[in-house]
């Protein structure tokens, strides 16, 4: 079983012990929050599609870490630096990143899907 859910702006396909990574959440490490934007539910040949939402569909998941996600580079050209200023003379010096930065984006791991259509 997996289901389609909405957070962040994006959409994400998770099933039952999938870990995957989203925009930052208002919850602890430890909590367990609850997605109710679901899109869509599939198992096998049945798949239930909402308009916009399952009514009554949602994913319960516990945050594993919270942090913020490492800075690329711009795209103006090959080999650019992260923090590269686009059309500059030149990249600017890369720093090593802070604890703050080299934390880990916000991990969810989704115990059970379920929904109802």
């Amino acid at each position: 079983m997996y289901a389609v859910i909405a957070t962040g702006g994006k959409q994400y396909r998770v099933s039952e012990g999938s870990v995957l990574r989203v925009e930052k959440l208002e919850a602890e490490e430890g909590a367990t929050v609850e997605f109710d934007q679901v899109l869509l539910v599939g198992d096998g040949d049945n798949v239930t599609v909402g308009k916009p939402y399952i009514e009554g569909g949602k994913v319960k998941a516990s945050v594993m870490a919270q942090g913020k996600g490492r800075r690329r580079g711009c795209s103006s050209r090959p080999g650019c630096a992260p923090g590269c200023r686009r059309g500059s003379a030149g990249p600017r010096p890369v720093r090593p990143p802070t604890k703050r930065q080299a934390a880990v984006p916000a991990t969810v791991a989704i115990p059970s899907p379920s929904g109802s259509g």
